[in-house]
C-alpha cells in the first residue's frame, strides 16, 4: 500500500485575510510511498486567537513533527511531551524578542502562545501493512474513512464535545494547559482509505452531518476536483447557512492506494 496525496485546503474566518489564519498544516510522504524505509508524516494544529503570535506557534509545531522530530505517540508523557516542545519554545521566544511589542501587548506575550494540535505517522513493514498513529492535545481531529463511512474519529467523535476551552499546547514552559490531556491512538489502513485532518471548525461541521444522517465526507471527496476559488465558495456557503461557524477552516487528506 503507498499513501497518496489527496487535497488540502485553509480558509481564514470571514473579515480576516490569508496572513491572518492561525492554522497551520503539513504533509510529507517520502519516495517509496510505501512508507517502509521513512513514515509519511500529517499534522495540523489550530492557533488560539486571544494568544499573541498563535499563527507563528502553530506553524512551528506542525514543521517540527513534520520535517524534524515526531511527538511519540508511544511514550505521550509530560517530560516527553515537554523535551518534543522545547526547540518550537526557544525558536517562538527568539522570534518574538526581535519584534517591536507595545507595551500593552507584553502580557500576552509573555503569557506565550497556544494551539492545539494533532500530528499523525504511517508507517510501512515488510508485510505490507501500513499502520497509522496519531498523537494530539484539543479539538484537531483524525478521521479515517472507509468505503464512504467513517470508520475512526480521533480525539473527539461526538460534535457536542467541541467546545471554547480546549487543551492547549503552550510556547510558556510555565504553562500547565496539556497536562494529562495527550491522547494517542492508532490503527491499521485498507487499501482505499482515506485519511482526513481538520480544525475544529471543519471538524464540527462533518461530525454533525453525520448525526444529522446527512454524507459530510462525499461532500469533502467533492471539493478534490475543484480550484481553491471552489473550496473557499463551499466554505462561505457553510458559514452563511449557519451550519460551520466562522472560524479559520483548515482540512488535509490523503489517500491510502
Amino acid at each position: 500500500m503507498k499513501v497518496q496525496p489527496y487535497r488540502s485546503f485553509s480558509v481564514a474566518k470571514l473579515g480576516n485575510g490569508p496572513d491572518e489564519n492561525e492554522d497551520a498544516c503539513r504533509v510529507a510522504i517520502p519516495e517509496p510511498a510505501d512508507c517502509r524505509e521513512r513514515p509519511a508524516r500529517l499534522a495540523i494544529a489550530d492557533g488560539a486567537t486571544e494568544a499573541a503570535f498563535s499563527r507563528e506557534w502553530a506553524n512551528l509545531l506542525v514543521d517540527r513533527f513534520v520535517d524534524q522530530e515526531p511527538l511519540d505517540p508511544q511514550n505521550p508523557s509530560e517530560a516527553t511531551l515537554a523535551a518534543w516542545l522545547e526547540p518550537c519554545r526557544t525558536e517562538w521566544n527568539e522570534s518574538v524578542r526581535r519584534r517591536s511589542i507595545p507595551w500593552h501587548g507584553r502580557a500576552k506575550v509573555r503569557a506565550g502562545a497556544m494551539a492545539t494540535f494533532l500530528g499523525v505517522n504511517l508507517q510501512g513493514n515488510a508485510g505490507g501493512e501500513l499502520r497509522w498513529k496519531a498523537v494530539a492535545v484539543g479539538d484537531c481531529c483524525l478521521f479515517v474513512v472507509r468505503e464512504g463511512c467513517l470508520h475512526t474519529a480521533f480525539p473527539v467523535d461526538d460534535p457536542s464535545d467541541f467546545g471554547n476551552t480546549p487543551h492547549l499546547l503552550c510556547s510558556n514552559p510555565d504553562s500547565d494547559l496539556a497536562t494529562g490531556h495527550i491522547s494517542t491512538s492508532g490503527g491499521i489502513c485498507q487499501r482505499g482509505d482515506v485519511i482526513i485532518l481538520a480544525t475544529d471548525a471543519v471538524a464540527c461541521w462533518a461530525l454533525t452531518q453525520r448525526r444529522r444522517g446527512a454524507d459530510p465526507w462525499s461532500a469533502l471527496a467533492g471539493l478534490h476536483n475543484g480550484s481553491n476559488a471552489d473550496r473557499e465558495r463551499w466554505v462561505a456557503e457553510r458559514r452563511a447557512d449557519r451550519s460551520m461557524r466562522n472560524d479559520d477552516a483548515t482540512l488535509l487528506a490523503v489517500r491510502i492506494a
